[in-house]
């Protein structure tokens, strides 16, 4: 977080000259408006979603200059479950007590135990959910089932398209 809020002094702008910030522009991470930037977004957000600014500077920034009104998205907002929980059907029970531990702890579990019917193709509620999920825990035995497989796969696309 120090690396984030320190300012550097440049002798230039000490002597009572316009606000760098108003002079010249934001984008140089090397330049004292760049580091001007950030702790004034800090103030602006009351010191909250801290964790946002470490993580993605940029959005923690342009959520404080749209103003008082706009909220920082967290990841926990995006999604609508925090955890999809994958299993194979020997593993029920485990997933059972582990779905139940996930929700005692205030996570909001995705899974397929109160939701699909037996012997319906499922195939597009899954994705659905896979989507709207943060995360995602795979129960695998020894060898893991195409279905498995396959949200894993659809998981980890979706992922690595949302990182880019």
């Amino acid at each position: 977080m120090l690396n984030h809020i320190k300012v550097p002094y440049v002798a230039h702008w000490s002597f009572g000259e316009r606000l760098p910030i108003l002079e010249e522009g934001t984008s140089d991470p090397l330049s004292i408006e760049y580091a001007l930037e950030t702790p004034a977004a800090l103030v602006a957000h009351k010191l909250e979603y801290s964790s946002l600014l470490v993580s993605n500077r940029a959005s923690y920034v342009q959520a404080a200059i749209r103003g008082p009104r706009s909220r920082v998205e967290t990841p926990r907002d995006r999604y609508e479950f925090d955890v999809f929980v994958s299993y194979e059907r020997d593993d029920r029970k485990f997933a059972i007590d582990l779905i139940n531990e996930l929700t005692s702890r205030g996570l909001r579990v995705w899974s397929a135990i109160p939701r699909l019917e037996h012997g319906a193709d499922n195939t597009s509620l899954m994705s659905e959910a896979l989507a709207r999920s943060r995360n995602m825990v795979a129960l695998v035995g020894s060898e893991p089932t195409k279905w498995i497989e396959s949200e894993y796969r659809q998981f980890l696309a979706r992922s690595l398209r949302n990182e880019r």
